[in-house]
């Protein structure tokens, strides 16, 4: 993960907010990588001094992030070395995001999540309307979790999604970074399995992920949350990753209450694809 990546850290200057904001400076670190801290809010009137006053306070929420990482995450970095900008934006947080990811080109989206409760409490109503609407790599930081380097990733994938696999660059850098080992959980959910066709889409993804440490894994399961679920509970997981606009409900209809969902995605920093 050599070239120079933007980061972009939304904060609504809560502790979770800090808390993924850390988790991004440990997985990005200070020296290839730009982080922008944006902050929407819709009633804040244009020229107003609390502007000036929501910039400081990005600043300093951002400045603690960087010390926290140190102290629990037992790094070595010099705030004032930390390439970082501060906006303010005025607008909803899904539309603001969506725009600040275009007009900075970032790279990744990295976010906080609240705690326990249905799906839109545990994720926040923000954090959801985001995964529905930016279509780019967004790290999702549970509150209640831990904050562990990446060593082993999970990603699950179905047939589909092994046809066309250019979506796994951005966690085969973060792969790359840290020396991870991504498990491939392929995930079966149609009963007219063609085993030609796979064995065929299997020796694509072997080349998508020839430079990292991999293991493959199918299941035949009609439920792709809870075959998800089974897997990650019986092994190592520091980071799973998703399919965005195919395994997540809230992204692809109406909001359902999953206790299987709330159960992966209040405990694990979750990476999206599109």
């Amino acid at each position: 993960m050599n070239a120079m990546k933007t980061i972009l850290l939304p904060t609504d200057f809560s502790d979770n907010a800090r808390k993924a904001a850390t988790y991004a400076l440990n997985l990005f670190g200070t020296e290839s990588a730009k982080y922008i801290v944006v902050h929407a809010n819709l009633s804040l009137p244009y020229h107003s001094p609390l502007i000036s006053n929501a910039h400081s306070r990005g600043k300093a929420d951002f400045i603690k992030s960087v010390n926290d990482s140190n102290q629990f995450l037992k790094k070595d970095m010099d705030p004032d070395s930390v390439n970082y900008e501060v906006v303010i934006n005025r607008g909803a947080t899904a539309e603001v995001i969506s725009n600040s990811v275009q007009k900075h080109q970032i790279d990744y989206v990295v976010m906080g999540a609240k705690g326990m409760g249905e799906i839109q409490s545990a994720m926040g109503s923000n954090t959801v309307e985001v995964l529905k609407n930016v279509n780019y790599p967004i790290i999702v930081v549970p509150e209640i979790s831990n904050l562990r380097e990446p060593l082993n990733i999970v990603i699950a994938i179905e047939n589909e999604e092994l046809q066309s696999l250019n979506y796994i660059g951005p966690l085969i850098d973060i792969a790359k970074r840290f020396d991870s080992h991504i498990y491939v959980l392929h995930i079966i959910t149609d009963t007219r399995f063609n085993k030609e066709l796979f064995l065929k889409l299997k020796t694509n993804l072997s080349h998508y992920l020839a430079d990292v440490k991999y293991d493959f894994k199918s299941v035949h399961s009609v439920e792709v949350i809870g075959a998800v679920l089974e897997y990650v509970r019986k092994g190592k997981c520091e980071l799973l990753a998703m399919i965005a606009h195919r395994h997540l409900p809230f992204c692809r209809s109406n909001l359902e209450n999953d206790n299987n969902l709330m159960s992966l995605y209040t405990n694990l920093p979750m990476m999206t694809l599109t």
